[in-house]
Parts: C-alpha cells; structure tokens; sequence
C-alpha cells in the first residue's frame, strides 16, 4: 500500500469515514472519496462535511491537484499553503475570513470560495492562471480585485450586492458569466463582452436591455425576475437555446 493510500486509510479509522475511489472529483455530487493516478498516489481528494478539527495529514500528500473541502467549517485553510501542486481547489460553504493563505497556490485554475465570509479579495492577484472563479453569496459590491485575473472563462458572482459591473470589461476572455441576485440597473458594461455563450441576470433592477445585442454568440440567457414586459431586443440572438 503507498503512503497515501496509508495516511487515507487512518484518517478512515480515526474519523469513522468511509472513503472510496473515483473517477473523478466531482463536488456537484457531495461524495467521499479520492482518486489516484498510476503509481498509487492520491492525485484527487473529496471531504465534503466531515467538519475535521486537524487537516494537518493533507501535507503529505504532496501530489493532490484536485481538492473538495466544501462545508467543512473551516476558518483557517493555511495547511493548505504546502500543497503546491493543486489546480482546482473548492472551499465553498466554509467561515473563511481571511484567503491570504492562498497566495502561493499559483498553479490554481479553478477555485470555489462561494458562501465564506471574505472581504479582502486582494490575495487573488498573484492567481493568474485561474479560468473558473465561484464567489457567490459573499456580499461583494466591489469586484475590481478581478481586474488581473484575464484568463477567467467562468465567472459566479450571484447572490452579491453588485451595482456597477463596470470593472468586468477588461475581462474579455470570459464565455460564461452569472450575476443573478444582485443590484444591477446598468448593464451596458457587458457590451464588449462578446465572447459569452452563457449569462445569467435573473433578479436584478435592469429596464435597457438594449447592450444584449451586440452578445451574438449567446446561446443560454436567464432573464428571469426582472419584470420585462418587451422582449423585442431579443430578435438579434440568433444563437439562444435556452
């Protein structure tokens, strides 16, 4: 049996946990379990509500690039500052204040910090090969902490206090984008944003919504909760399925 598989073996016995293999990580799927690639190392690892006190035994494995930690409670996530190799991290649903100790994961490229209760954003700067980026639901007004970040195709900030997404328009790279539940009046800042397939602005305060035509590559909108009595600006996406 390797290391890994050894340390996941006593994190079982002395949690009670019952572990199994996948896949793959999948954090939609609220599983438990890991996964390992061809020398037996634990490349994925998925602890959803197991709500540990000690998460010291991640420092050994060393070779982990997926991570599911989502629910757990956690407040602290510096034993994470080892795990260098990790690219898709998620800690969604968690009481994390401060994500400085994310600063050196900068192999990152999808990373979910959605329900935390964050408010200096300012450690995500030096994450510049992120593509998917969940924040939603961290009573967020101000998102310039993203200019940097120009690789993101995937953006959730809904369930946040957004008023002005004005400091979206340098993030041209972005093809799927959801800002439901927020504060929006305004939404010609999404004009340049041609690249999106998908966007999402169901609930918030928007009557022009003539900055949608020039989105023609559109093919999923959600529009719901915005009390539209004229759909006519719809005539020009072409390309909308759903």
């Amino acid at each position: 049996m390797s290391r890994d598989l050894e340390t996941l073996r006593q994190l079982e016995t002395t949690h009670h946990l019952v572990l199994r293999q996948l896949d793959e990580v999948d954090p939609k799927k609220r599983q438990r379990g890991y996964v390992l690639d061809d020398r037996r190392n634990v490349t994925g690892l998925q602890l959803p509500f197991v709500r540990l006190d000690d998460w010291s035994f991640l420092k050994g494995l060393s070779q982990l690039t997926t991570l599911d930690l989502s629910d757990n409670n956690i407040s602290d996530g510096s034993f994470l500052k080892g795990l260098s190799q990790l690219t898709t991290l998620a800690l969604s649903g968690n009481n994390i204040s401060d994500g400085s100790f994310l600063k050196g994961l900068s192999q990152l490229t999808t990373l979910d910090l959605s329900d935390n209760n964050i408010s200096d954003w300012s450690f995500l700067k030096g994450l510049s090969q992120l593509t998917t980026l969940d924040l939603r639901s961290n009573n967020i007004s101000d998102g310039s902490f993203l200019k940097d970040l120009s690789q993101l195709t995937t953006l959730d900030l809904s369930d946040n206090n957004i008023s002005d997404g004005s400091f979206l328009k340098g993030l041209s790279q972005l093809t799927t984008l959801d800002l439901r539940s927020n504060k929006i009046s305004d939404g010609s800042f999404l004009k340049g944003m041609t690249q999106l397939t998908t966007l999402a602005l169901s609930d918030n305060n928007i009557s022009d919504w003539s900055f949608l035509k020039g989105l023609s590559q559109l093919t999923t909108l959600d529009l719901s909760d915005n009390n539209i009595s004229d759909g006519s600006f719809l005539k020009g996406l072409s390309q909308l399925t759903t």
